[in-house]
């Protein structure tokens, strides 16, 4: 793909994320974006991503303390050639700095006007919760957004991921929004693997090919076959149609076909049965204490509690 093709896309459907993390191939190596790129949209070899209508938009990896070289920002604003960084995402938390240090750090850079606003990705939902009470009690500036693996495949955050999300008013930008390509159509049950594919051999195949996903898959297969959308298309959609959080899919696109065949699913919407058939065919246990909860709901609120309308209530 080249910037000529983005140009062919209206601006509200296009987004832009730069990879600049230093541990990542893409990231330190890669040389700085010329204006023509920025403008438009950044991208890293081989994937594009679609974010959030922001102009610059950074994923950084910072698990350091306060105050250290690392967690300064200047190098990166640098090579995107800006003055700022709209919003920062933590890519994943490290488990060793104290929430508080990172928090302080992240608060720093927005009181510097270095950053406007800070995300974190791939996290359990007790640190977010943590940092994000611990930042409002203190004034500091909390996560607006979260960036986690969200699918029909994959649906453990709605255990309390997406209910912690929801609670604090946190956008989510699922990954993986087609499991990997689980989801694509060109994996089938009881058929071999296509060759040349990701998952064409290998251990990796055999972790996400398993036969609960192929069912889940098949089900998405039936389903384009029935309303006449790809099976890409109709995975995006069940995330995008979610009730569980304000979720923004992040789109993994290798080429330009696939890039038009995924923001073709803004063209369409799934029926509240539709959803529901998907819902049943990749449904998980949420196990204990949601389940218990779930059930005893009736028993707290009595007659009452069809008639709450709560927003952050799951």
């Amino acid at each position: 793909m080249t910037p000529s093709h983005v140009r062919k896309y209206p601006i509200h459907k296009l987004f832009h994320k730069a990879e600049t993390d230093d541990l990542r191939p893409n990231g330190r190596n890669r040389p700085s974006t010329n204006n023509e790129n920025r403008r438009r949209l950044l991208w890293p070899p081989g994937n594009l991503f679609a974010i959030q209508p922001s102009r610059r938009i950074l994923f950084r990896q910072i698990n350091h303390r306060r105050g250290e070289p690392s967690c300064d920002t200047s190098y990166h604003v640098k090579r995107l050639q800006t003055d700022y960084i709209d919003l920062l995402w933590l890519h994943a938390w490290d488990f060793m700095t104290p929430v508080e240090e990172v928090m302080r750090a992240l608060d720093d850079l927005v009181r510097a006007g270095k950053i406007l606003y800070v995300g974190i990705s791939d996290t359990p939902a007790w640190i977010v919760s943590q940092a994000n009470t611990l930042a409002m009690l203190q004034g500091w500036s909390p996560f607006v957004g979260l960036q986690i693996q969200y699918s029909l495949i994959e649906r453990a955050v709605e255990r309390d991921l997406l209910p912690m999300a929801k609670a604090f008013d946190m956008a989510v930008t699922p990954w993986g929004a087609i499991g990997g390509g689980v989801l694509s159509g060109k994996y089938r049950l009881g058929q071999e693997r296509p060759k040349g594919t990701r998952f064409s051999e290998g251990a990796w195949g055999d972790t996400f090919l398993t036969e609960r996903n192929l069912h889940i898959a098949e089900e998405v297969v039936k389903l384009s076959q029935q309303i006449n959308h790809s099976c890409s298309q109709i995975a995006i959609n069940w995330i995008r149609q979610q009730k569980k959080a304000q979720l923004i899919p992040i789109i993994g696109a290798r080429t330009v076909d696939q890039l038009h065949d995924n923001l073709a699913c803004l063209d369409f919407q799934l029926t509240e049965e539709q959803l529901a058939q998907l819902d049943r065919a990749s449904q998980i246990d949420l196990g204990f204490p949601h389940d218990f909860l779930e059930k005893g709901k009736h028993v707290l609120f009595g007659e009452t509690f069809p008639k709450i309308d709560y927003h952050r209530m799951g």
